[in-house]
C-alpha cells in the first residue's frame, strides 16, 4: 500500500479504505453485543435475536431510554474490552503514525482512546469545532500528560458506516496550519446546552471568525476504513438525524516526551 504523505502534510488528514482486519471488527461488534445483551436482560427487555444493527439501533436507545445509568455503564465498560488492545497495537496503524510522524516506533506512545455509541438520543450531543492537541494542553489532564501536541495525530475507526446526517466526522481541511489555537473548558453543566460549535468539554471562543477561512468536509466512511488526522486539524462530530446508531473509535498517538 503507498501512503500519500504529502496529502496528509498538505490537508491535515489521510483517509484509507478497508484498513482494519474484519475480524477485529467482527470482535469489537461480538463483544459489544454481549454487554448490550446482558444489560438488556437485567432492565427485562425484549430481545427479538443477537444482529449487531438490531442491538445497537433498537435494544440500545430502549437501555438509554429506561435507565441512563445502564446506558452509561454500556459505554464505560466497553472501553476496557481487551478486544480494543488489537486494535490500538494494529502494526499497520503503528507503522504508518511512525512515518506520518516521522518517528521511530520506540518514540511513539498511544494516548486514551474513546469508544463513541451514538444513539438517536445523543442527537443534541454532537461535538463542536475544536482541535485534539486542545485537550493536551491541560497539565491537570493525566490521559495526555506525556504526549507532544506538535506532532501527534488521532485516527477515527467507524465500526458502523457513516454517513453525512448519521454523525460522521466533519473536517475542516489544512486547519492544522493554525498551530496551536487556545481552547476554553466548558462546565460540565454545560457541556452539551449551548451553541452547537461549543458544545463539548473543550471550545475555542473565535471558532465563527476561524471557520470562514476554511472549507468543511463531513466524510462518508465504511466500517474498516480508517482517518488519520493531525491534532491540530479542526474537527467537530456531525449531527446523528437517523435512526441508526453510529459506533466508532477513537485512538491518538504520538511522540512521547
Amino acid at each position: 500500500m503507498s501512503l500519500d504523505k504529502k496529502k496528509y502534510l498538505n490537508e491535515g488528514y489521510l483517509n484509507i479504505k478497508n484498513f482494519i482486519p474484519k475480524s477485529i471488527i467482527l470482535g469489537i461488534k461480538k463483544e459489544l453485543s454481549h454487554i448490550i445483551i446482558d444489560t438488556a436482560n437485567k432492565l427485562e427487555l425484549n430481545i427479538k435475536n443477537d444482529n449487531f444493527r438490531y442491538l445497537i439501533d433498537e435494544i440500545l436507545p430502549k437501555i438509554y431510554k429506561r435507565d441512563k445509568n445502564k446506558g452509561a455503564y454500556i459505554f464505560d465498560v466497553s472501553t476496557r474490552l481487551n478486544i480494543f488492545r488489537d486494535l490500538t497495537n494494529y502494526k499497520k496503524t503503528i507503522n504508518i503514525v511512525s512515518k506520518l510522524l516521522g518517528l521511530k516506533k520506540n518514540q511513539i506512545i498511544s494516548a486514551k482512546f474513546s469508544l463513541f455509541l451514538f444513539t438517536k438520543y445523543h442527537k443534541k450531543n454532537a461535538i463542536g469545532w475544536h482541535q485534539e492537541s486542545g485537550y493536551y494542553s491541560d497539565p491537570k489532564n493525566k490521559n495526555f500528560q506525556y504526549l507532544k501536541k506538535n506532532n501527534s495525530l488521532f485516527t477515527w475507526i467507524p465500526i458502523t458506516d457513516t454517513w453525512p446526517g448519521n454523525g460522521a466526522l466533519v473536517l475542516m481541511p489544512r486547519s492544522h496550519k493554525e498551530k496551536n489555537i487556545s481552547h476554553n473548558k466548558n462546565l460540565f453543566s454545560e457541556r452539551y446546552k449551548i451553541n452547537s460549535n461549543k458544545r463539548g468539554e473543550i471550545y475555542i471562543k473565535n471558532i465563527n471568525k476561524i471557520q470562514k477561512k476554511y472549507l468543511k468536509k463531513e466524510i462518508s466512511s465504511k466500517s474498516g476504513d480508517i482517518i488519520f488526522v493531525d491534532s491540530n486539524t479542526l474537527h467537530k462530530s456531525g449531527k446523528n438525524i437517523t435512526n441508526k446508531t453510529r459506533v466508532g473509535v477513537i485512538m491518538r498517538f504520538g511522540e512521547r516526551f
